[in-house]
């Protein structure tokens, strides 16, 4: 019986010193994650903070269609914005919206 008891004791000792070592991990992973957080989002202290979104302010409240027309049409679009007429295909049917909403008000 005593063996028994002295085999759960050191199991019950190994098991809090694996507990007090996961706590440590845990502890040091923690601060690692705060530390990659830092690294992955500077701050230019002269400017603010810096955007979580990389390129163009949105300008509205975004909706995403799947729009099917010919390839020829398509390629009439890109032309326009490769051309210079439209900095992204979204202001191309902006400027549709706009023009359409325009020509019913008159």
């Amino acid at each position: 019986m005593n063996t028994i008891q002295s085999v759960v004791e050191r199991m019950l000792i190994q098991m809090n010193k694996n507990e007090l070592r996961l706590q440590s991990i845990y502890k040091e992973l923690s601060e690692l994650k705060k530390e990659v957080e830092v690294l992955a989002n500077p701050v230019d202290h002269h400017r603010g903070e810096a955007r979580k979104k990389p390129g163009p302010k949105p300008k509205g409240v975004k909706r995403h269609y799947t729009l099917a027309m010919p390839q020829e049409d398509w390629a009439i679009i890109d032309g326009m914005v490769q051309a210079g007429y439209f900095k992204y295909t979204s202001d191309y049917f902006r400027f549709l919206h706009r023009s359409f909403v325009q020509s019913q008000q008159k």
